[in-house]
């Protein structure tokens, strides 16, 4: 089982080859410094995002300081999983009524799109 060092040198030089290597011979690795799991197969990730066992999981494996990177990188998980994307009922429902009139069809004022358009 190949070591990976998510925020070293080789991953942040070419993180291409190290997922290469991952797929070639660990597609889903046991990540042990982050007690997560590695997905390096677009099946394999698709799989984990539809299976309702996994839902409302996303970031909570990264709840301890492991370095410098890291800090970022929980940012980015608390950010993402506070999204209206990645969240479930009732909060996702919640969420969509809020925003849903921004996405409906509605007749575009031509005046505003010229207006903005030579602005």
């Amino acid at each position: 089982m190949p070591v990976v060092d998510l925020f070293g040198p080789d991953m942040l030089a070419d993180p291409y080859a190290a997922y290469a290597r991952l797929r070639a011979t660990d597609p889903v690795h046991w990540h042990a410094p982050q007690e997560a799991w590695l997905l390096t197969r677009y099946a394999d990730v698709d799989a984990a995002l539809r299976d309702a066992r996994l839902c409302n999981g996303f970031g909570t494996a990264i709840q301890q300081p492991a370095g410098a990177g890291w800090q970022t990188l929980r940012d980015i998980f608390a950010f993402v999983s506070n999204s209206l994307v990645f969240s479930d009922p009732p909060r996702h429902t919640r969420l969509r009524g809020l925003v849903s009139r921004a996405f409906t069809a509605h007749p575009l004022d031509m005046r505003t799109l010229v207006i903005a358009r030579s602005g």
